[in-house]
């Protein structure tokens, strides 16, 4: 079953101190929880002001399930996000929630921000809740060229 949780137990005890402790974590048996692309590219950042456009529509070109860190970013831009911010003109954030369960996949829709328009276009993505991080399957945004999914 891809959505199966393991929980672990650990029990220590010290000789010395005479004293116990247990430590139980809950780990996510969710396959794209570990096999998923990194990405740490700072410009991602909502607050990243661009000159320049880059472009998702090759990164993403075949669905890809990915994992931001670095530079800050964890997720997805969670607000709406200014045009050339984030290294491009047409900049992507999620309207959706993030999923709060542990080990669960939930279906989450980006808006694409220009000009005065939050919400120019749309794509659906999905978004799985790995315990400690979330991982994203984007594919190539909608607008094409000078669009990218933005970070915080």
């Amino acid at each position: 079953d891809q959505h199966r949780q393991i929980q672990v137990k650990v029990s220590i005890f010290d000789v010395s101190s005479r004293k116990h402790a247990l430590f139980i974590a809950t780990v996510s048996n969710v396959s794209q929880c570990s096999n998923y692309t990194l990405d740490t590219d700072a410009s991602r950042l909502a607050t990243y002001s661009a000159t320049t456009s880059s472009c998702d529509s090759t990164v993403y070109a075949t669905p890809l399930w990915v994992r931001f860190t670095g530079g800050g970013a964890t997720t997805l831009a969670t607000s709406a996000t200014l045009s050339y911010r984030c290294g491009t003109y047409y900049t992507g954030w999620l309207v959706s929630s993030l999923p709060s369960t542990s080990g669960t996949t939930t279906t989450a829709v980006v808006c694409f921000s220009w000009s005065t328009s939050i919400c120019s276009w749309t794509t659906t993505i999905s978004v799985t809740n790995c315990n400690a991080f979330y991982v994203f399957l984007l594919a190539s945004p909608p607008v094409g060229c000078n669009s990218r999914y933005c970070t915080q």
